[in-house]
């Protein structure tokens, strides 16, 4: 069984994007590590490449000089002199109609950058898609409008498995290829790499972790407040017993107090 390739998997968030780019709004596509952000804006590039777009890319690698050298080349622009000079220089081409920016792992881009991006670039009318990993709610991060890419659901992640274990030639049955998805979650990145190390009979437990199961701990703490009261009892200790009892009800209280809070799922694959 060999099923779409992930780009393809992805034609609800690609489609969206374009939407948005198309009417001039520029698009922070957010993430986890592995699931889906530079593909999908890859898919967009070509896209508008297709329509007669100018597209403008680089990557981070540690100095941002040798950044903007990379995002003028892209475009066919000479890149001379000092980092600010070549922002200078690109700033009115990257503003010019059908004019797409891409920043791929921009919350790792410096912040000389990413001001540029904001102060100058936005307010310029340039299309900028960025796509990064849980970015501050600041700066550019903020102003722009988000697309968040879901984690997959059981049907497109079995299908990615299916796709890549073909492509190595590997047979993958039912309960194995289960196995696996139960590793990784909805990520399909995450479920390719548990998938190679299946193949190599690599026993892993996978990075996939929702919460944090504190399930033990709270037993323990509620034996040890019901001991508490218990030995108060034993010993006519009313004092004791009332603190046993009273720590109980605390205890409960900041529990459904925890419950309540919105959680934030722990780092996955890359984070």
């Amino acid at each position: 069984m060999v099923g779409p390739a992930p780009a393809e998997l992805r034609t609800t968030e690609v489609d969206r994007t374009l939407a948005m780019l198309a009417t001039g709004q520029s698009v922070l596509l957010i993430g986890e590590a592995g699931s889906g952000k530079t593909t999908i804006a890859r898919q967009v590039g070509e896209e508008l490449r297709k329509a007669g777009w100018r597209i403008a890319q680089g990557q981070y690698l540690g100095m941002a000089k040798e950044t903007l050298i990379e995002i003028a080349e892209s475009i066919g622009q000479a890149a001379e002199g000092s980092a600010a000079q070549i922002r200078t220089d690109l700033t009115p081409d990257l503003c010019r109609n059908q004019t797409l920016l891409i920043v791929d792992d921009a919350h790792q881009w410096p912040v000389s950058i990413r001001l540029w991006l904001e102060k100058s670039l936005l307010p310029s009318g340039a299309v900028l898609l960025l796509t990064a990993i849980a970015p501050p709610r600041s700066g550019i991060f903020l102003k722009l409008p988000r697309i968040e890419i879901e984690a997959w659901g059981e049907e497109k992640i079995r299908s990615v498995l299916y796709s890549e274990a073909a492509r190595i030639g590997l047979h993958l049955s039912a309960s194995k290829a289960a196995r696996i998805q139960a590793k990784a979650g909805g990520n399909p990145l995450l479920a390719k790499r548990v998938l190679t190390e299946a193949a190599h009979e690599l026993d892993t437990e996978g990075d996939h972790r929702e919460y944090l199961d504190l399930s033990p701990f709270v037993l323990a703490i509620l034996s040890a407040l019901s001991i508490l009261r218990f030995i108060g009892l034993g010993l006519g200790d009313r004092q004791l017993y009332l603190i046993g009892g009273i720590t109980m009800v605390i205890f409960f209280v900041a529990r459904q107090i925890w419950q309540a809070l919105p959680r934030k799922r722990s780092a996955r694959l890359g984070q």
